[in-house]
């Protein structure tokens, strides 16, 4: 019975230590493509879901789900990892996250994220797979497709939802993005 208790015990202490490496964080950016009629994400690592709001532009959340705690994610955002960029060609507003797309290390160990992406768009919109397109039955039965001004990308606003509190003391060279050594402040 004492080997039971022990064991469970000592199973119940390696999940509360295991649970404590797994964090979570929204960060949100605001776009507003400038006069462009379709907007396509190309960034290969995150799910995109859609859902139509009342302001302008578009309002992206980005969640992040990691296998590391929450002050490596918070490194990782003033590294720029998360920072989207968007540019238009030809009507089409393109938008990407460069650094997504690399590997990271910490102290030699990967860093494995699920990254979604909720775009909140003008009702106009509609999205398939990777594109935002405005809905031509909205727009042809009331035509309310309103040109975009503007393309702004705001600084993140960290919204941090923190399943423990584990921390680790990082130094610079313990977080890599590809083989670019990012520095801790």
């Amino acid at each position: 019975m004492r080997i039971s208790a022990f064991i469970a015990l000592f199973m119940s202490f390696a999940f509360l230590v295991q649970a404590q490496d797994n964090s979570e964080k929204t960060l949100v950016k605001t776009l507003m493509p400038e006069e462009s009629s379709e907007v396509v994400f190309e960034t290969k690592n995150a799910t995109i879901g859609a859902e139509p709001w009342d302001q302008k532009g578009m309002r992206v959340e980005i969640e992040v789900i990691s296998n590391m705690p929450v002050s490596v994610l918070e490194q990782l955002v003033k590294a720029g990892r998360y920072e989207l960029e968007g540019r238009t060609e030809d009507g089409i507003f393109y938008v990407n996250a460069p650094k997504m797309e690399k590997q990271v290390t910490v102290r030699g160990k990967l860093l494995e994220e699920v990254i979604n992406f909720n775009v909140k768009t003008p009702g106009y919109y509609v999205l398939s797979e990777n594109r935002l397109m405005p809905d031509a039955g909205l727009a042809a039965r009331g035509n309310m497709k309103r040109n975009i001004e503007t393309v702004i990308v705001i600084k993140p606003v960290l919204k941090t939802t923190l399943k423990s509190d584990a921390q680790i003391e990082l130094k610079t060279g313990d977080i890599k993005i590809g083989d670019e050594i990012i520095e801790i402040e």
